[in-house]
């Protein structure tokens, strides 16, 4: 199910959301997500994903939002290898 590319443009994951086409998933610290975050945007910190992947669909394509560019590849990359649709969200 990896059909796209592993990194996004804000704009282009915006659209996606915003259009139902993805799913928003935020791997930042509960305080950054708190501070902002992409409504209806699942929250699970990056360190807890692997554990907690049960609770993400297999169905969705998901945008990962993340601190960094690195947090966001390391959560694309394991759920690409897990099977999931991801990309990450291009800082810039």
């Amino acid at each position: 199910m990896m059909e796209g590319k592993s990194t996004i443009d804000a704009k282009e994951a915006r659209k996606q959301v915003a259009g139902g086409d993805a799913q928003a998933l935020d791997v930042r610290d509960p305080e950054a997500f708190r501070e902002a975050h992409v409504p209806g945007a699942v929250h699970i910190e990056i360190g807890e994903l692997e554990s907690r992947l049960d609770e993400l669909s297999t169905e969705v394509r998901w945008i990962v939002v993340g601190d960094d560019g690195k947090s966001g590849e390391e959560a694309v990359e394991l759920l690409r290898d897990r099977g999931y649709d991801a990309a990450a969200v291009k800082k810039g």
